[in-house]
């Protein structure tokens, strides 16, 4: 059997089967491209790890709840992968959200490095549409939740992050091989009674972080 489509709507949090959720503007636009018709089943989502059974209403504006697939409180359980990047230059952004989401990325965290030299404001048109790709993502690998894009943020407010349990810093002149970090890592959680945590990767600009960037991702425990 095919899998159902899933689109978005608000806040499934204290959802119950028979209630009624109203799609976003923009997925009622993409029914109409996929011609379906009221009463087909798909799934919807909110972004925040809700996911469930729905069947399309008459108008084609809002879904009836059917029954739950998946609940936020499950996302909010599991260890989250989180990226604190500077913004690369032209298409690549456009990449980097798409294939990070669908790999797993939790949370985007824009970088302001003394190197980089992409800055995208939050209200700018660029930044929506890099919101739409982690949207259509996040859809496209059956994900329940939809990774945010955070404001732009400097590295001492990256590296003070709660939550986190592993940090990375992705250097080319590092001296271990990101694999051999993460399978010591393994290890040694596999060994630990405690919580994972968050594992937060920082990646620098072109030129890469400066020698006083890289003694601030040191010195903040990464």
């Amino acid at each position: 059997m095919p899998r159902n489509r899933r689109f978005v709507v608000e806040s499934l949090l204290d959802a119950a089967a028979g209630s009624n959720r109203r799609l976003k503007p923009e997925e009622i636009r993409h029914l109409g491209v996929l011609r379906l018709e009221a009463g087909a089943e798909l799934e919807v989502i909110d972004g925040a790890g809700g996911c469930w059974r729905a069947r399309l209403l008459p108008g084609l504006e809002g879904v009836e709840l059917l029954a739950p697939v998946a609940s936020p409180a499950d996302s909010a359980k599991a260890p989250r992968i989180l990226l604190a990047c500077a913004w690369p230059k032209g298409k690549r952004a456009s990449l980097l959200v798409e294939k990070c989401t669908e790999w797993g990325a939790g949370a985007f965290y824009p970088l302001r490095c003394q190197r980089g030299v992409v800055v995208k404001r939050d209200d700018s048109a660029g930044l929506e549409r890099l919101r739409r790709i982690v949207l259509a993502a996040a859809k496209q690998s059956r994900r329940a939740d939809t990774p945010l894009i955070e404001p732009l943020s400097g590295l001492p407010e990256v590296l003070a992050l709660s939550g986190v349990g592993q940090r990375y810093v992705l250097d080319p002149g590092a001296s271990q091989d990101l694999r051999e970090a993460l399978d010591h890592d393994r290890r040694s959680l596999a060994d630990s009674s405690g919580p994972p945590g968050d594992a937060l990767f920082l990646i620098g600009p072109e030129g890469g972080f400066t020698p006083e960037e890289l003694q601030q991702c040191f010195t903040g425990g990464a």
